[in-house]
């Protein structure tokens, strides 16, 4: 185990923090400038491309999106015709998500996206760097993710 003065050098969480703001705003412009839709926007298109005919409540849990910020990102993602909205058949309070057509060529080229930042990211790095790192974020993301 490291020393606590070891790992108060590093500030973890505070670099944590950089890194994610660093990257979403990269992937903000990149995201806006090749379809017209932010990122989180895309995090939501990936989400329910994995499960489509989700709840609204399973993307508002993975993401981690405030319910009425979901509600106006929907709408958007609805209006650009990338999702469509349906009433749940078990449960008439619930909506259920599907990607359209165009929805889904949109996640297509976004994944391609991905790859490429993928490979960017880790540019300079050993396989046994990345391996570290990749170990070290699914530690984090097994320690401190609800229960």
């Amino acid at each position: 185990m490291p020393s606590s003065a070891k790992v108060t050098q590093h500030k973890f969480v505070y670099l944590m923090g950089l890194a994610r703001g660093a990257l979403m705003r990269n992937l903000d412009r990149r995201t806006q400038a090749q379809v017209g839709i932010s990122a989180t926007q895309f995090g939501v298109l990936f989400v329910i491309a994995e499960q489509d005919g989700c709840l609204i409540k399973t993307v508002v849990e993975v993401l981690a999106i405030d319910p009425s910020a979901m509600t106006h990102m929907l709408k958007r993602l609805e209006k650009a015709r990338l999702v469509k909205r349906t009433a749940c058949a078990d449960d008439g309070r619930a909506t259920r998500l599907f990607l359209t057509e165009q929805g889904r060529e949109v996640v297509a080229f976004g994944a391609r996206s991905m790859r490429d930042i993928n490979v960017e990211i880790c540019a300079d790095f050993t396989s046994a760097e990345l391996d570290t790192v990749a170990r070290f974020l699914q530690t984090m993301i097994a320690r401190f993710s609800s229960e």
